[in-house]
């Protein structure tokens, strides 16, 4: 989360203030496209206030993705400006980003 942050230039309080309009958000989603790769971030419709973050790379015979569901706790350790990891992130790209 913290290098789909930084790819989309957002700061601590505008990343927050993101994830907090997407989790009010009862149906919809945004969409950023950077380079090669489109990102997306949603509400999950099956849990309140969880948020979906989708990360699309497309580059001409290739395509991979990997999703990621930010529950409820994990935003509000976020917001108490803890860090979280996903371990897995560069490894599912194969370390594209």
């Amino acid at each position: 989360m913290e290098k789909v942050k930084n790819m989309l230039g957002f700061d601590e309080v505008e990343w927050k203030g993101l994830l907090g309009a997407v989790q009010k958000v009862e149906e919809g989603f945004l969409v950023f496209n950077v380079g090669d790769l489109r990102i997306y971030l949603y509400p999950e419709p099956k849990n309140d206030k969880a948020v979906q973050l989708s990360v699309e790379l497309k580059r001409e015979n290739m395509e991979k993705c990997i999703s990621y569901k930010y529950s409820t706790g994990e935003i509000e350790i976020l917001s108490g400006k803890k860090q979280l990891r996903v371990e897995s992130f560069g490894d599912e790209m194969n370390g594209e980003i």
